[in-house]
């Protein structure tokens, strides 16, 4: 049987199956996209019933576990496609779904990590995790705070969302529990803590005018004080998020997330931010997300890179990755 996360908290209530519409889909997933069902009960299909994906073999339908309030997929776009074939060659469109209803079943998976919503609920272990967590991250900004508040001063720099700079413990737990769903309940939640780097998050903001001088400047001061560059990501080419986001290891081992702005691309990120707040708790295919995500990209698309900012750090592309995992994984609302 296959093996579904325990941390998903008793908010979850039916999972769904969302296939990939397109002229290469099978009737098979074209009959099950957007069916839900109930966690113990299984997806019926013209290939008969199954828990999970794979439906057959080749199968890119995949599952979301849903909490209430999600919206559900538009099968209209299945349907749509399914009239197509039959308008297109009645005869052949038959002959297809007789092939696909008699055809051999693909081997059960062992292990599989169907798709979280954007948003997963948290458990009382992982909120009791992250609050323990955040004790220690406490006592890491005591120590990183001084150097990074002097790093902004001498290259005329401002620190912005000061208050903000620890993750809460909410976010926190909410972070780990879609960490240890993903990975198919193979991560403890000691190890999805282990595995983040934004929890102590500082924003630097610049001049656009010295933008790329004065980062090279603080990023010149970090490595003075023995800080080593962990990850560099150049985010000013188009797509829903502008800005440089940097990830350092101080000596003594810690990691502090750094990003650097320009005033309008930090606050057109605030204004981004409160989009993504609906956004992550509805289905990523319906009409109203694929707006929302529209809007989000044309948001960020008003602000222009300063002189010399991509130049610095290697360039993110933003369609070598599902947008959705994209705003989730680095978090950087």
């Amino acid at each position: 049987m296959t093996a579904r996360p325990q941390l998903l908290g008793t908010a979850t209530t039916v999972k769904e199956a969302i296939a990939t519409v397109d002229d290469r889909t099978t009737f098979i997933c074209l009959g099950v996209h957007g069916q839900r069902v109930s966690l113990d009960e299984t997806f019926s299909t013209l290939n008969g019933d199954f828990s999970f994906p794979p439906f057959h073999w080749g199968c890119r339908t995949i599952v979301q576990f849903l909490i209430p309030g999600i919206q559900a997929a538009d099968q209209k776009k299945a349907t749509t496609e399914i009239n197509r074939r039959f308008d297109d060659d009645a005869i052949r469109a038959r002959r297809q779904v007789e092939r696909e209803a008699t055809a051999t079943r693909p081997p059960v998976p062992i292990s599989q990590a169907p798709v979280p919503p954007p948003d997963l609920p948290f458990t009382d272990d992982a909120l009791q995790a992250a609050e323990k967590f955040l004790k220690g991250a406490k006592a890491v900004d005591r120590n990183v705070f001084p150097t990074i508040r002097t790093g902004a001063r001498n290259t005329v720099g401002r620190l912005k969302g000061v208050k903000f700079r620890i993750k809460s413990s909410k976010s926190l737990a909410r972070k780990i529990t879609t960490e240890v769903a993903e990975s198919g309940g193979r991560l403890s939640l000691q190890q999805a803590l282990d595995k983040m780097t934004d929890v102590n998050r500082f924003t630097v903001q610049y001049d656009p005018r010295s933008y790329a001088r004065h980062q090279l400047e603080f990023r010149k001061h970090l490595t003075d004080k023995g800080w080593k560059l962990n990850k560099d990501k150049n985010y000013w080419r188009p797509g829903p998020y502008r800005g440089h986001n940097t990830v350092w290891e101080t000596p003594k081992g810690d990691f502090i997330e750094i990003q650097f702005h320009t005033r309008q691309s930090f606050t057109i990120k605030e204004n981004v931010h409160k989009i993504y707040d609906k956004y992550r708790v509805i289905s990523p295919t319906s009409q109203t997300a694929i707006r929302q995500m529209n809007t989000m990209t044309e948001l960020s698309s008003r602000v222009n890179p300063p002189p010399g900012a991509l130049d610095i750090g290697p360039a993110f592309d933003f369609t070598s990755v599902r947008i959705r995992d994209y705003l989730r994984r680095f978090n950087f609302f």
